[in-house]
């Protein structure tokens, strides 16, 4: 639901950023589909 109403997106895994970008980068990123999802979907 987040990723539908901003504009940048800044991920943070362990207490570190480790990705920032468009909703659409984020939710398309094979790291966050691997660490938030537990593997690729689509």
């Amino acid at each position: 639901m987040a990723l539908r109403v901003v504009e940048r997106v800044t991920m943070m895994h362990n207490g570190r950023i480790f990705k920032e970008g468009s909703p659409e980068e984020i939710e398309n990123d094979p790291q966050v589909q691997e660490i938030y999802l537990g593997g690729a979907h689509g």
